[in-house]
């Protein structure tokens, strides 16, 4: 959070967050580069000008006050993260998913409170616009799921009012990757789905089943929704990277300075992880040092894998054989797997969409298993503790809970409440 108030402060001056940390910008004396962790204070921003601007709304209003833009950076993220609960409870509706299981696997979830509203990380801006334009662009082209039933039906929507509505989703969904760049993935399933929608409709077909890949991907028709949609979704795309570049005078390097984080180690990505046994084993063989090698190879092919896994549940939506809202969530949850660094609510980009989506409960078990042992491995700063610290924190928090237990439980006794009967 404390960079991202140097940051906004950066943009508020008319500087580039991309040509440099905040330290280098705003000098080792200013008073908000004296609160930024020292592992961010040389790192440009990797954010795009819908997060930046945010920021530097927000350093002109507080007058780069730290306490203040503490404050008003967690409100926006409170605000997004009730959007995005708004977004979830709808589009379980739409995927015949109970709203309230939805709800608390997603929102209630300890990782989103801990790291979207305790750590205030931008995911909260990214899931919210992604996950509220994907339910717009959804209801647009489906009508809108009734709050009294999950089987009633829809009311649809004509003329300018239906494709306005199609239009502010992937407004919203290019919003969200202006943010980080995966918010971007809901415009293609998003396109997908409303490539289906022309194909059926031109193909006078009124079933919604599933289609025959071999005969729909060589029609035509076909072919041209497909085309028809990706010209859409960009040109969506495109005008609305150059309606906030403009007004938020921020310049491209977003585009560019992605792959800023690729530069760490992280523990939680299994494709750095082989990388660096294989570096290891190949010293133990006498080969030399290669781990910087092998972790460059592993990693290219978790994002090949991860491609493949994507253009195939694009093609899935387009068929009809999965609703747009799982085939996102398996696709960001195959990403975030082979992701070249991954961080303990990178993982939420995966669960928010499948808790609208998947009710089994193989999920649903993972999901809350990963989740509880994530809140406790890394603090929401995104910053780890020295083990002994750790240690000590668990271990008095015990000691502590046991002595709340066995004075609430002698005065309940005393009290006559409970007994050992």
């Amino acid at each position: 959070i404390y960079s991202y108030i140097a940051q906004g402060s950066i943009v508020a001056h008319g500087l580039d967050p991309y040509s440099a940390g905040p330290i280098d910008v705003l000098g080792p004396e200013h008073p908000l580069v004296r609160s930024v962790p020292f592992i961010w204070a040389h790192s440009p921003s990797p954010y795009g000008p819908v997060a930046l601007g945010i920021a530097a709304v927000i350093s002109v209003i507080t007058n780069d006050s730290v306490v203040w833009g503490v404050y008003a950076h967690r409100a926006v993220s409170i605000a997004f993260v009730v959007a995005t609960a708004w977004a979830v409870t709808n589009l379980a509706r739409r995927c015949k998913v109970t709203p309230q299981a939805a709800l608390w696997l997603a929102i209630l979830n300890p990782l989103s409170i801990l790291h979207l509203i305790g750590g205030i990380h931008n995911e909260a801006i990214l899931l919210g616009c992604a996950l509220v334009g994907l339910e717009l662009g959804l209801r647009a082209l489906d009508g809108y799921v009734p709050h009294d039933s999950l089987t009633g039906q829809a009311v649809t929507y004509c003329g300018y009012k239906k494709w306005g509505l199609f239009a502010l989703g992937g407004v919203l969904i290019t919003m969200a990757g202006l943010v980080k760049v995966t918010g971007f993935l809901a415009l293609g399933f998003l396109g997908m789905y409303v490539a289906r929608h022309w194909y059926l409709r031109w193909s006078h077909d009124a079933r919604f089943g599933v289609l025959n890949s071999a005969r729909s991907l060589t029609d035509r028709r076909a072919l041209c929704a497909l085309a028809v949609a990706i010209v859409v979704q960009v040109a969506i795309a495109v005008a609305t990277v150059a309606a906030v570049t403009a007004l938020s005078g921020i310049n491209l390097g977003w585009v560019t300075g992605q792959g800023g984080a690729a530069t760490i180690r992280s523990w939680m990505s299994i494709t750095t992880d082989i990388g660096v046994l294989g570096g290891f084993m190949g010293m133990l063989l006498g080969l030399g040092d290669h781990t910087d090698a092998t972790i460059m190879l592993t990693r290219a092919v978790g994002v090949s894998i991860s491609g493949f896994v994507m253009i195939r549940m694009l093609f899935a939506t387009f068929l009809g054989r999965i609703h747009p809202v799982g085939a996102l969530g398996v696709s960001t949850f195959v990403l975030v797997v082979l992701f070249p660094v991954v961080h303990p609510w990178y993982m939420l980009w995966a669960i928010l969409p499948l808790a609208a989506w998947a009710n089994r409960p193989v999920f649903r078990i993972s999901a809350v298993a990963y989740s509880s042992l994530m809140s406790f491995f890394v603090l929401p700063r995104g910053l780890a503790l020295p083990g002994a610290t750790v240690v000590s924190i668990y271990l008095a928090s015990a000691i502590s809970f046991i002595i709340l237990l066995a004075v609430g439980w002698s005065l309940l006794r005393r009290r006559g409440i409970v007994g050992l009967n």
